[in-house]
């Protein structure tokens, strides 16, 4: 009886240590899981950063034409109104 009893022990300890691998296996595939989720979250988040980022550079990029194009009519004016007064002082 004590080697039969000694048998089923055994047996015993390869069922639990099973089901221990088991359970160790399922509780890493649910981290990889959790960790995959929490990837492709930050990645979104990412990506959505990236755009706004590129948005506020287009922005910016248009503001800095709109800058280029007032300056550019106020020289022209300055330039018209130079010759402009060049005219006056000549025809006095």
């Amino acid at each position: 009886m004590a080697v039969g009893g000694l048998g089923l022990l055994m047996g015993l300890a390869v069922l639990i240590g099973r089901r221990l691998d088991q359970d160790a296996r399922h509780e890493a595939w649910l981290r990889i899981a959790a960790a995959r989720r929490i990837n492709a979250e930050q990645q979104r988040r990412n990506e959505q950063q990236a755009l706004l980022l590129d948005v506020r550079e287009d922005d910016l990029d248009l503001r800095e034409r709109r800058l280029d194009l007032r300056e550019t009519r106020f020289l022209e004016r300055e330039e018209l109104m130079a010759e402009y007064e060049r005219k006056l002082d000549e025809g006095r």
